[in-house]
């Protein structure tokens, strides 16, 4: 599989579950996409890109993510754990979503590397209080290549609060060497 230019999917659509709220359980958004069984084989790189908006409630403990993640067949490969966003009591504010992963060997017992970056932008302040939150690792990941894998990004909060929210609007994803 060549990289020819065009993604192997891009999010049209906002569905209901790409928001996610008031949970204190992983949840993953509801836009995913299946890469195709045995299309992942050494050399292959699969870029990811989403972003969206959030929105944070008042207390910093209630508005802390314990875990932002992606997943790959159903297996956390890149996350940041605990994080607490500068805003409080904002919505509307910005973040991003970029990651790469690069397969290494492939088969039932293949394995990926790679590294994510979180960026959120807190609109109050006029993005002077950005954060970027980074997930890099030179350790293989297992996954099972030979079979097809969902990728999705998921989310969790240490507290369920009503304010606090994160919503995907685009997912982009490339899959080819």
């Amino acid at each position: 599989m060549q990289f020819d230019g065009r993604a192997s999917f891009v999010q049209t659509v906002v569905q209901a579950g790409d928001r996610i709220s008031n949970t204190n359980l992983t949840t993953a958004f509801a836009t995913k996409y299946t890469i195709p069984a045995n299309d992942i084989i050494p050399g292959v790189a699969i870029f990811i890109s989403a972003s969206g908006e959030y929105g944070t409630a008042n207390v910093p403990t209630n508005r802390a993510f314990d875990s932002l993640q992606v997943s790959l067949g159903g297996n956390l490969m890149l996350g940041v754990g605990s994080k607490t966003p500068n805003g409080i009591n904002i919505g509307g504010a910005t973040w991003t979503f970029l990651a790469k992963l690069i397969c290494v060997l492939d088969g039932p017992s293949g394995e990926v590397e790679g590294s994510a970056l979180w960026t959120f932008t807190d609109s109050t302040l006029g993005g002077s209080n950005d954060q970027v939150w980074a997930n890099a690792t030179n350790l293989p990941f297992a996954l099972d290549t030979s079979i097809a894998n969902d990728v999705e990004l998921a989310v969790r909060y240490f507290t369920a609060a009503a304010a606090n929210y994160i919503q995907m609007r685009h997912l982009i994803i490339y899959v080819g060497v």
